[in-house]
């Protein structure tokens, strides 16, 4: 029976632990959209971001697919939650849940009012 407790534990702790650390869909709420997508021989994926008056130059290795973000298309995402200089972008895994692919910032371009 002692066994058994601590399976339970074990699985509760498992699915606790799995739940937090999934992203809240609800906090990427910053649309981005996309100006520039580019893919090398070598792998990773290069991509300019738009977002109201900047423009982010991003470089992501998760980002496997890239070649599916033709020019305009609006991705949503955030500002990393902790500060660090980078965007993630929400996506979803082969079960179609949220996931988030992280892009580190290269250079942020103020563009002129429009």
């Amino acid at each position: 029976m002692r066994k058994f407790g601590w399976g339970v534990f074990a699985v509760v702790l498992l699915l606790a632990i799995s739940a937090w650390a999934a992203p809240n869909a609800d906090e990427f709420n910053v649309k981005f959209t996309v100006k520039s997508a580019y893919t090398p021989s070598t792998g990773g994926c290069f991509m300019t971001l738009e977002n109201g008056n900047a423009s982010y130059d991003v470089v992501n290795s998760g980002f496997k697919r890239c070649h599916v973000f033709y020019p305009g298309t609006i991705l949503s995402g955030r500002f990393h939650k902790y500060g660090k200089q980078g965007i993630e972008i929400l996506g979803t895994d082969d079960n179609g849940k949220p996931k988030a692919f992280w892009c580190v910032i290269q250079n942020v371009t103020y563009l002129p009012p429009r």
